[in-house]
C-alpha cells in the first residue's frame, strides 16, 4: 500500500500548521516559564525583606546582623551582589522601641531573568519594603 494523494496532502496541511503555529506555542510557553520565575524571585525578595525586618527589630540588632542576614539569604537564592538594600532610620540600633524601621530589597530583574527576551515584557527591577516596630523593653 503506497501513500495516496488526499493522505499525502492532509500531512502537508498538518506540517505547514504546525509550522506556522509551532513558534507561538514555544513563545507562549517561554512567557509562562518567565512569569513563573519572575513571581517566584518576587516571592524570594518579599522573604528575605520580611526576614531582614524581623532581624532588624529585634531589641539587640545592629546593622551588621541586617547586613549579614541578608547577604546570606540572597547568596542562598542566586542573588548574591545583585541587590541593593535600604534601612530607615539607617541605623537600626538607634530605634527606640515601639517605633517604625523599614528595609526595602531592590534587585535588577535583568540579572536574575530566566530568559532574557525582549518579547516577553518583564519589569525593570523587583521590589519589597517590609516596616515593623522596634521590639524591646
Amino acid at each position: 500500500m503506497g501513500l495516496n494523494k488526499k493522505n499525502t496532502g492532509v500531512r502537508a496541511v498538518a506540517v505547514v500548521e504546525m509550522a506556522l503555529l509551532l513558534p507561538l506555542l514555544i513563545v507562549m510557553l517561554m512567557g509562562l516559564l518567565e512569569y513563573g520565575w519572575l513571581f517566584t524571585k518576587a516571592h524570594q525578595i518579599t522573604n528575605i525583606a520580611r526576614n531582614a525586618a524581623r532581624v532588624a527589630v529585634l531589641p539587640d540588632s545592629t546593622n551588621g546582623d541586617v547586613v549579614s542576614a541578608v547577604a546570606t539569604q540572597m547568596a542562598q537564592v542566586g542573588m548574591a551582589g545583585k541587590y541593593t538594600m535600604t534601612m530607615i532610620p539607617s541605623d537600626v540600633s538607634s530605634v527606640a522601641s515601639g517605633q517604625a524601621l523599614q528595609v526595602s530589597l531592590s534587585a535588577p530583574y535583568t540579572g536574575i531573568s530566566l530568559f532574557n527576551c525582549a518579547l516577553i515584557p518583564a519589569p525593570d527591577a523587583l521590589r519589597a519594603a517590609v516596616t515593623m516596630a522596634k521590639e524591646g523593653p
